[in-house]
């Protein structure tokens, strides 16, 4: 788990600063060592060099980067080390004979396996790093060696031998990457704080990537809130050819296929005994490890497998100080029934506003509450903790949101949609839902009463000039798919809900405190097994996540698999109401948002007079996350 970066300039010198500053933008993504690599198009050689934070032996062994230089492409890095974490694993990694240098972000579960593989080749391996098998594996099997990984990834593959540059990310994104091609130039990071930070880069407000935010919660169609910043499509490579300067995108998995699988399969005991495989594969680190513990079944039944692997299994689990959401009792007795070594990190408002504006400053994008793992990641971390097994992406997989529930009885309500004009807007929850479900005409439309931070007619009322706003292309491919609408649903979900949202806020979280996570639900071979099950297996009416259950019942208490679904979420509204320090926060932060006439001032004045209502904070915390985002990146 790393920060990865680089510049790649086609018709002149690149600047080496520039790759400087945005390799000690990444710091915390890698606080152990950083290194550079820089080439020229023209030569065969790649040369290394060493950073300020390099450690000894490599400051040793390579020269510091060059102030000017000849060189046409540069790759920089920052080491967070979890396997082999000698000298030895030091990136930019560069094969014998220095043709080929590689960045890697991530974590390659079956690299052991590969280099197995690798060794029969004829390969000699120096370390014990997944990311020296991952150097091999491209130059023995080329860029088709990606079928071959299991792990989360973000990979640059500079090869000398056919001067071609590579881009990669893993199958649901986990991993992001970011690029930018302005000024005949291409840059790419790992988080879009280290491209803002380059002075040659134009830095602009994306409005429509801004709205996107707003409606959907994180910017859709691998948009982003700044002009011309881009993330890479989970699934997907870009090929840089530095002699023609071609530069074109390519799958090499895609979520979308998964709707052509023969749902056939009735082995539940496949899934739970690929289930334990993965754990087990999840679990290797070279440092300590730990499990999140909420009181739920994904948390609980990972950590129950978990510990057949690992006796001394360590559990975190974060106590809410408001009652409603707090998971604390349930997932104590499961932590006592395991005999796991419980961390648990009580928190409270006071707690939270001490490292609040450093929190959301960290953040690239408007989010619609204050996030808690940025606090978790940052308690593990004190507790020298490098690596956390999750349970991220178990709802989407095996159907645990109300909506698999509920799709039946919006199928049903369409038949007599027009009666939704007819009702008009009552002070009663289930009439008003009915009448949002009588008026959502589209599977789109239904998933985003679920999923919309800002209602469309919300944003209309916000924006200050006419609103043109567009179906996402993503949600667009799925809804033309023959299947049904609960099997769209669940791509919706893997697509936005995973790679749009989940795991773009959980890497920024973690990373801001130098910690992995690794997410076992979200392995690709797993998704394409219930993939493969029958379809009333995963989705039915009366029960969430029946296959998950069926698993979970096995290792884990009653309490837990009774326990109703709560979400790993602060009690934002309560505190904005009781807290004046919170509340002077967010008062300030969008009377500064205010001043630049982007928005209806009434609307942003209206909801804060109604900031008693949920649904409004987060609209209120959208706007506030706003103007930390613009007074970070854009005023600078």
């Amino acid at each position: 788990m790393c920060g990865i970066c680089g510049i790649i300039q086609f018709n002149k010198a690149i600047q080496s600063n520039e790759l400087q500053i945005m390799t000690h933008a990444l710091k915390h993504r890698g606080p152990d060592d950083a290194g550079y690599v820089l080439s020229s198009i023209e030569q065969q050689s790649i040369e290394s060099f060493h950073d300020e934070d390099s450690v000894a032996e490599i400051k040793a062994t390579y020269p510091s980067i060059p102030y000017d230089s000849q060189y046409q492409v540069g790759m920089g890095f920052r080491r967070l080390a979890i396997f082999d974490t000698s000298v030895l694993g030091h990136q930019p990694m560069l094969n014998h004979d220095r043709s080929i240098a590689l960045t890697f972000n991530g974590a390659i579960y079956n690299f052991e396996e590969l280099r197995i593989e690798l060794q029969q080749a004829g390969y000699a391996f120096k370390s014990k790093s997944d990311s020296e098998v991952v150097l091999y594996a491209y130059q023995y099997w080329g860029i088709h060696f990606i079928q071959k990984l299991n792990g989360m990834f973000a990979i640059a593959l500079l090869d000398k031998r056919n001067n071609t540059m590579y881009l990669i990310r893993d199958h649901f994104g986990i991993k992001p990457l970011y690029y930018s091609q302005q000024n005949n130039a291409l840059y790419w990071s790992s988080e879009i704080k280290a491209l803002l930070k380059v002075p040659a880069l134009e830095k602009q407000l994306d409005v429509q990537g801004l709205y996107s935010n707003y409606l959907w919660q994180q910017s859709t169609d691998n948009t982003s809130c700044f002009k011309n910043i881009h993330a890479l499509a989970p699934g997907k490579y870009l090929k840089i050819d530095l002699l023609s300067h071609q530069i074109s995108t390519h799958t090499y998995w895609d979520s979308l296929h998964l709707a052509q699988f023969q749902r056939t399969s009735t082995s539940i005991e496949h899934i739970e005994d690929l289930l334990h495989q993965i754990v087990k594969k999840q679990l290797k680190a070279d440092v300590p490890i730990i499990a999140m513990l909420s009181g739920g079944i994904d948390s609980t039944t990972l950590s129950a497998i978990a510990k057949q692997y690992k006796p001394d299994l360590a559990s975190y689990t974060l106590a809410l100080s408001d009652q409603q959401n707090n998971e604390l009792p349930q997932a104590n007795a499961i932590a006592t029934h395991l005999k796991l070594k419980s961390h648990i990190q009580q928190l409270h408002a006071d707690d939270l506003l001490n490292d609040l504006d450093a929190s959301l400053i960290h953040f690239e994008a408007p989010y619609t509450s204050i996030e808690p793992v940025v606090m978790a990641a940052k308690f593990m971390q004190e507790q020298q903790f490098k690596v956390v097994i999750n349970g991220i992406g178990a709802d989407e997989l095996f159907g645990g949101y109300q909506y698999y529930q509920r799709i039946n009885q919006w199928e049903q309500l369409q038949q007599f949609s027009w009666l939704g004009n007819l009702i008009p807007a009552l002070p009663i929850q289930k009439l008003n839902t009915l009448q949002k479900f009588w008026k959502a005409k589209s599977i789109t439309q239904f998933y985003g009463l679920f999923h919309e931070g800002m209602q469309l007619n919300e944003l209309k009322q916000l924006v200050a000039h006419p609103l043109s706003i567009s179906t996402p292309k993503q949600f667009e491919a799925i809804t033309q798919l023959p299947i049904s609408n609960i099997e769209k649903i669940s791509l919706f979900d893997l697509q936005h809900n995973v790679s749009n949202h989940h795991v773009v806020r959980e890497d920024l979280s973690y990373m801001k405190h130098s910690m992995e996570a690794r997410y076992p639900y979200l392995d690709h071979e797993l998704v394409e097994a219930v993939y493969r099950l029958k379809t009333c297996f995963v989705y039915q009416k009366n029960t969430s996540k029946p296959v998950l259950r069926s698993i979970a019942q096995k290792y884990i208490l009653a309490a837990n698999m009774q326990m109703p679904k709560k979400g790993f979420e602060l009690p934002t509204a309560s505190w904005l109401q009781n807290n004046k320090t919170l509340e002077n926060y967010a008062l300030n932060t969008l009377s500064q948002l205010k001043k630049r006439a982007l928005f209806n001032n009434k609307t942003i004045d209206l909801w804060w007079q109604q900031r008693n209502q949920p649904a409004c904070v987060s609209k209120l915390w959208q706007l506030i996350s706003t103007e930390k985002m613009m007074a970070t990146y854009l005023d600078a």
